[in-house]
């Protein structure tokens, strides 16, 4: 027998003596994490050996469970203001025993989707500072899960791609990761921190992503069996995690006992061509997981509308993807950040991956400020609810009518951004004639007024920044743009 052998063989005959368990504590916890502050009950969970007692002394509070028949064990927490550091000391009846330190209660965000959420700040404008910024935020917590498959649900992480740590300049972008796609998620980081700055609440960022995949991968059985069953996707390069449930399985199951304060997501390039079964796929996904993450049916959920492409696939039809995202918005607390105007054709990872993501984090941020922590701050730019068509002696007046809860912001029009191929540009607004052809249509702005003016015509349809690279001029002050739309009439 070979010395690893025997070092192996000893090792597991200690382990068995001692009673002890390798899944003690899930591994989706740890030292350095944020457990989710009050008014909810955080949780605390593991695996030992069936009927053993497991024991948490925290400060001068002892809390105990008795694991069952599998072994599972959890304990949750009284309701814990935003504080820290904590000691949490966990021992069994069976020789288990895990102490997590410098942990702290705050807000816990889960961050999922594809490449644009998994392109980290390596690959973001301005890195090299925003990598050395991260020293400034030690009370922003990190986790970032593994990529991984499974046919069947786990109830653990097969790797943690890095446990939480605490951010700074060496954990948000180590120095032995050179790639833009690894750690730390640049969405997700530039969201929480700027959550954080304009809440001061410890804040835990949990991130399980993977490009490329498809919405149904990250769904249950469940939730995908609400909508009717999607035509083949001949959009993937990777048909491994491409499968419905795969990710689901590995990658969100064994958070589940996880309690989070909100979800932040940014996906659906894979799922272009197939936008009517998104309209029901992504409602649905939202509805599961707040049923299913042991915490609130009305969980905020923030999500980030699709941002410019240019795949030389017209029946792809991005544009109506983008409207398809917005089924999710007749849910509660579900927000939304525009990012058709952040186009980047120089983007060095393909013009599908724009690296200001700096502005996609402020977007989601606002979102999450208005709609969880109810502050008074403008989140939306104008959005149009409808529009009316009025004839006038040179022609046509379309008058865009405007959610009044989006005007607390003035109005303004900008300059077009440059196109990088016309054929996927457009104009920012167009008209439909009688024919079926688009036609440019002129933009004027009032007070709290958008109004649209072409030649006499019979309008069948109205439409802004409905392209694959939107021409987006219309903002409100605080620098969020309107909406794409488009009305049949």
């Amino acid at each position: 027998m070979k010395v690893e052998s025997i070092v192996l063989f000893v090792a597991l005959l200690m382990t068995i003596a001692s009673g002890a368990s390798p899944n003690f504590l899930s591994n989706t916890l740890g030292s350095n994490m944020v457990l989710q502050r009050s008014p909810v009950s955080a949780q605390v969970w593991g695996w030992t050996q069936k009927g053993a007692i497991t024991t948490l002394k925290w400060g001068r509070l002892t809390l105990v469970s008795t694991a069952d028949n599998n072994g599972w064990w959890l304990i949750s927490l009284p309701p814990t203001p935003a504080s820290g550091p904590h000691k949490l000391s966990f021992t069994s009846t069976v020789g288990d025993s895990k102490v997590l330190e410098n942990v702290m209660f705050g807000d816990v965000f889960f961050c999922s989707g594809q490449s644009n959420m998994e392109m980290a700040i390596r690959g973001a404008f301005n890195a090299t500072a925003e990598v050395a910024l991260a020293d400034k935020y030690p009370n922003i917590r990190l986790f970032t899960a593994e990529k991984d498959t499974s046919d069947t649900p786990i109830n653990q992480l097969k790797k943690a791609r890095q446990p939480w740590v605490q951010a700074s300049s060496k954990t948000v972008a180590p120095a032995n990761v050179n790639d833009a796609w690894s750690y730390t998620s640049a969405a997700c980081w530039f969201f929480g921190r700027n959550v954080f700055e304009n809440t001061k609440v410890p804040t835990g960022l949990v991130i399980s992503s993977w490009g490329g995949t498809i919405i149904e991968a990250w769904m249950s059985p469940d939730a995908l069996s609400k909508c009717p069953k999607p035509m083949e996707n001949t959009l993937v390069e990777d048909p491994n995690p491409n499968r419905p449930n795969v990710l689901w399985n590995s990658m969100i199951v064994p958070f589940l006992n996880m309690r989070v304060s909100g979800f932040a997501w940014y996906q659906g390039e894979s799922n272009v061509g197939h936008n009517n079964f998104y309209r029901c796929a992504f409602p649905s996904m939202i509805k599961d997981w707040r049923k299913k993450f042991s915490s609130s049916p009305d969980t905020p959920f923030y999500f980030v509308q699709l941002s410019t492409w240019l795949p030389g696939q017209p029946e792809y039809n991005i544009p109506d993807m983008r409207l398809a995202q917005t089924a999710a918005l007749s849910l509660p607390n579900v927000g939304m950040a525009v990012a058709c105007d952040l186009g980047d054709a120089d983007s060095p990872f393909g013009n599908i991956h724009p690296r200001n993501k700096q502005e996609v984090g402020r977007r989601l941020a606002l979102n999450a400020l208005a709609i969880q922590y109810k502050r008074p701050v403008i989140y939306r730019g104008p959005t149009a609810t409808n529009v009316t068509v009025v004839q006038e002696a040179n022609g046509m007046r379309i008058d865009v009518v405007l959610d009044p809860k989006t005007l607390k912001s003035p109005i303004e029009l900008r300059s077009p951004p440059s196109c990088p191929n016309p054929a996927y540009c457009g104009s920012p607004a167009e008209v439909q004639g009688s024919d079926g052809k688009w036609l440019p249509a002129q933009i004027s702005i009032g007070a709290n007024k958008v109004t649209f003016k072409t030649g006499k015509m019979q309008v069948k349809g109205v439409r802004y920044a409905y392209s694959d690279w939107p021409m987006n001029t219309i903002y409100n002050k605080e620098g969020l743009p309107m909406p794409p739309f488009i009305f049949s009439l």
